[in-house]
C-alpha cells in the first residue's frame, strides 16, 4: 500500500514544474493535428497518434501530486472549482455555439445541462461537437479526491479501495470507464480512474529523486518507456487485458522520463513560456486548429507534409498571440482563468 507520507514533500520546482506543462502542452496540440496524426493515403491514424495519447494528457493528472501534500480545505475546493469551471463554462458555452452554427441545430438545455454536469468525453462530444472540454472537470475532481487522500487515514484507504476496485474491473470484466462517466457526475469516475497511475507515478519519482547517480535516474527510466513504446509498436494491442495495463504503465514510465530530465528541462526558458500558458493553449488550441485546417482542405493541401508542420506551428503561434493579447485586458483575462476567489496572487502551483 502507498503511504502516506509519499505526498509530504514537493519533487518539482515551480520552474521544473512549467516546464514539464509545456512539453505536454506541444505533444497535445501535436496529437490534435489531424494531418500529422494521419497518413494520406490509408487515410488511418498512424501509430503516433495512439501512443501519445496513452501518456500525454494524463501526465498532467500526475503533475499535482508532485506538488506535495494538500488535504482538502473549503478555501482549496472553492478555489480550485473557480479555476477550472470558470473556464469549463465558457469554453463550453462557446463550443457549444460554434457546433450549432455548423450543424445549424441546438440540442435541447437537459443535454448540454447534463453533459456540463456529467463531463463525460463522449457526452459532451455528443452535446458540444468537441471532446477537449472534459479534462477540466476530470482534474477538478482528481484535486478534490487527492485533497481526500492526503487527509489520510479512512478517507486514504476508501479512495485507494475504490479505485482499486474500478481499475480491477476495467481490467478482469471489461468495463469501460467511460460509459461509466455517463451515470456519475463531475468526471468521479475518471478522478478514481487516474488515481492509481498518479499514485505509482509519485512513488516512483520518490525512489528517482533519491538516486545519488543521475544514470542510475535515467536509464531505467527510458529503458521501461522505450521498451513499452517498442512492445506497443509491435504488437498493436490497442485494445483487451494487455492494452488495459498499458494504459496504466506507460503513463507512469513517460512520466518517470520528464522527471528524470526535470533538472534539464527546468533550464529552458522556451518549455517554461509555452508551460505558463498551457491552460489558455490548450482551450483555444482546438478551435484555432479546426478553423485553419478549413482553408488547408480548400486548397487541397491535406497531404503536404510541409503545410501540416506549417498549420501545427500556426496554431501555436496564434493561441499563444491570443492569450497575449488577452492579458492586455486584465479584468476579461482573470475572469477567463480565475485564481481563486482570494488570495489571487497566489500561483495555482502552490494550490495544487
Amino acid at each position: 500500500m502507498l503511504e502516506r507520507k509519499m505526498n509530504q514533500v514537493a519533487l518539482l520546482t515551480r520552474e521544473q514544474s512549467s516546464a514539464f506543462k509545456g512539453v505536454l502542452i506541444l505533444l497535445i496540440v501535436l496529437g490534435h493535428n489531424s494531418l500529422l496524426m494521419t497518413d494520406p493515403e490509408t487515410q488511418e491514424l498512424r501509430f503516433v497518434f495512439n501512443w501519445l495519447y496513452l501518456f500525454h494528457v494524463q501526465s498532467f493528472f500526475i503533475l499535482p501530486f508532485m506538488y506535495g501534500k494538500t488535504v482538502l480545505t473549503k478555501r482549496h475546493a472553492v478555489n480550485n472549482f473557480v479555476k477550472l469551471y470558470a473556464p469549463y463554462l465558457w469554453i463550453f458555452t462557446v463550443c457549444l455555439f460554434i457546433n450549432a452554427f455548423y450543424v445549424k441545430h441546438f440540442e435541447s438545455m437537459g443535454s448540454y445541462l447534463y453533459a456540463f454536469t456529467f463531463g463525460n468525453i463522449y457526452l459532451i462530444k455528443e452535446a458540444i461537437g468537441f471532446y477537449f472540454p472534459w479534462f477540466l472537470p476530470a482534474m477538478f475532481s482528481l484535486l478534490i479526491l487527492k485533497g481526500l487522500y492526503d487527509r489520510g487515514g479512512l478517507w486514504q484507504k476508501s479512495a485507494i479501495a475504490i479505485s482499486t476496485a474500478y481499475w480491477l474491473a476495467i481490467l478482469l470484466a471489461g468495463v469501460n470507464r467511460y460509459d461509466v462517466g455517463d451515470y456519475i457526475p463531475l468526471s468521479i469516475s475518471q478522478a478514481f480512474y487516474f488515481l492509481p497511475i498518479a499514485l505509482v507515478a509519485r512513488k516512483v519519482s520518490d525512489r528517482l529523486s533519491a538516486c545519488q547517480n543521475q544514470w542510475v535516474e535515467k536509464i531505467p527510466a527510458l529503458l521501461a518507456f522505450i521498451g513499452l513504446t517498442l512492445y506497443l509498436y509491435y504488437s498493436q494491442h490497442f485494445s483487451g487485458k494487455i492494452r488495459v495495463l498499458i494504459d496504466f504503465l506507460l503513463p507512469v514510465a513517460a512520466f518517470s522520463v520528464l522527471f528524470a530530465y526535470r533538472k534539464q528541462l527546468g533550464r529552458s526558458a522556451v518549455l517554461q513560456f509555452f508551460g505558463k500558458y498551457s491552460m489558455p493553449i490548450y482551450l483555444f488550441h482546438v478551435i484555432i486548429y479546426n478553423a485553419i485546417v478549413q482553408i488547408v482542405h480548400r486548397f487541397k493541401l491535406s497531404g503536404n507534409f510541409a503545410a501540416a508542420v506549417a498549420v501545427y506551428i500556426l496554431t501555436l503561434a496564434i493561441s499563444i498571440g491570443l492569450t497575449v493579447a488577452l492579458q492586455r485586458r486584465e479584468g476579461l483575462y482573470s475572469l477567463m482563468f480565475p485564481q481563486g476567489i482570494k488570495r489571487r496572487a497566489e500561483s495555482s502551483y502552490s494550490h495544487q
